[in-house]
């Protein structure tokens, strides 16, 4: 098989790799919204939008959406930290991702049928699979930036999980890291604007 083909090949299979998971993420994002009273699982910024909403008015679920950032910032930086040991080694990490994204996905989705019909979003089962499914899309996204390489697969999480990583690899890397926005701009100013469609 010639070079161009083999890269033809790697093409589609990142641009399939990368519908796929557009896919899951949308579909477990509206999953979460509808089933477990507003929680994006696979929006972790529109999290914080909500999360000043109910201030403002319904503080239904207010727990849960505040534990979403730091439980997403803590299942990107092991995922990100598995995958840099197995990298260092010289071990293949795209099995490993999918495999641990596809177990923390089958845990969401039976917890999420245990935890239903619930009367509260502050139920321990609601909570529990509502942050379940954070830590399954965190994978899924550090996967997509990490391993796979199509563009990320969610909307906005990719801004946390960026400023994290990039912190990982300055540790690590002598090198600084490509000119750019910083993501934390992009992180403060997209729930800005998410809030402001939001309100209106």
């Amino acid at each position: 098989m010639s070079p161009h083909s083999i890269l033809a090949k790697e093409s589609r299979l990142a641009g399939v790799t990368g519908v796929g998971m557009a896919f899951v993420g949308g579909y477990v994002d509206v999953i979460g919204f509808v089933l477990l009273f507003g929680l994006f699982v696979a929006h972790a910024t529109g999290n914080i939008v909500m999360l000043g909403v109910g201030l403002a008015g319904d503080a239904g679920g207010l727990a849960t959406k505040l534990l979403a950032l730091p439980v997403f910032i803590g299942a990107v930086a092991g995922a990100y930290a598995l995958i840099r040991w197995r990298d260092n080694r010289g071990q293949p990490c795209e099995v490993l991702v999918l495999a641990l994204q596809a177990v923390l996905l089958l845990v969401f989705m039976l917890l999420t049928v245990r935890a239903l019909p619930a009367a509260s979003p502050n139920a321990p089962p609601v909570m529990l699979a509502g942050l379940v499914g954070v830590a399954a899309m965190a994978v899924q996204n550090v996967g997509a930036r990490v391993v796979f390489g199509p563009p990320v697969s969610q909307i906005h999480p990719h801004r946390i999980a960026e400023v994290f990583r990039r912190r990982a690899v300055c540790r690590h890397d002598p090198q600084p890291p490509e000119k750019g926005p910083h993501p934390v701009v992009d992180l403060v100013a997209e729930p800005l604007a998410d809030a402001d469609v939001i309100l209106k």
